[in-house]
């Protein structure tokens, strides 16, 4: 064989096994996967630097958000995702969600058994942002904590399995996640199912900054988990609010620790505005402003 010839077959084969080697890399495919029912929107998206109550007063066209976007001073560092059954700002920092956003009312809830399957990797997020899995979570010591919750939709088969889904999940101690945080899930599903209320909530984690991590995927452990929670009276619709009648607003940070499964979850309340000092998040932005301040200063006590 001459040598031309030679080197001719030589950059052949080069040229396959790269090509080979950029398929197995997914190098050719355009982004990951998405379920058709995810609308996946980076924060940045927003306007540059907006202030931070105008960012709260965003929707997304998401009924999870009909009284604002949750927000902060650094939107750019968080993914927004919205789905049919909640909606969630993504954090590849802690590797989980910064916070989930859902509605509940009566028709949130029917006769669909819990989900069987392992927990789902997040399919809707951009391509290369670190994903937490099932098996970060294996012998951990910490509950794959559902944020919206597994029995908050059990009105269709797939709306369950949604709640599966890993960005979805943070990690929670068994006692904090079997203890007062299942009872104040219970209280808020009861406002809902059985008193004819809408109820808003927005729940997340509140880390250290050098938080403990789990897993080969390194998912961060907060050190609290706190939940805020509009309660409207029925017929109240959040886009006409005019008064603090029949509107509640609820707030909770919980230990994330051992030793609390029997707590109640009334000795955890707090305020809003405590929650948002600590979290550095806005809420209930779409709330008009003198009725917002009002609300979110007042600890519950009902």
């Amino acid at each position: 064989m001459s040598r031309k010839k030679s080197w001719i077959l030589l950059l052949i084969a080069i040229v396959i096994a790269v090509l080979w080697f950029g398929y197995r890399s997914g190098w050719f495919d355009s982004a990951r996967t998405q379920g058709p029912a995810t609308t996946s929107a980076s924060n940045p998206a927003a306007p540059q630097n907006p202030e931070l109550a105008g960012q709260a007063g965003l929707t997304h066209e998401s009924p999870h958000l009909a009284l604002g976007t949750p927000a902060d001073a650094t939107p750019e560092d968080e993914h927004l995702l919205l789905k049919p059954q909640y909606a969630l700002s993504y954090k590849s920092a802690i590797v989980s969600p910064a916070w989930v956003a859902w509605k509940i009312d009566a028709g949130s809830y029917g006769t669909v058994p819990r989900y069987e399957g392992k927990f789902f990797p997040e399919t809707g997020l951009p391509a290369g942002l670190p994903i937490a899995t099932h098996d970060d979570y294996s012998k951990s010591g910490f509950d794959r904590g559902h944020l919206c919750r597994s029995l908050d939709r059990t009105d269709t088969v797939e709306n369950n399995r949604a709640t599966f889904s890993m960005a979805n999940i943070i990690p929670q101690t068994h006692d904090l996640n079997g203890g007062p945080w299942l009872k104040f899930e219970d209280y808020c599903a009861n406002l809902a199912r059985e008193s004819g209320k809408t109820v808003w909530v927005v729940a997340g984690g509140s880390y250290s900054t050098e938080p403990a991590r789990i897993g080969k995927n390194r998912v961060a452990v907060p050190t609290a988990s706190w939940k805020v929670v509009a309660v409207l009276d029925q017929g109240i619709k959040p886009d006409s609010i005019t008064s603090t009648s029949g509107i509640r607003l609820i707030a909770v940070e919980m230990p994330n620790t051992r030793g609390i499964i029997r707590h109640d979850w009334k000795q955890y309340r707090r305020s809003v505005d405590e929650i948002e000092s600590r979290t550095g998040y806005d809420f209930f932005g779409r709330l008009p402003s003198r009725i917002q301040q009002d609300l979110e200063a007042r600890t519950d006590s009902l």
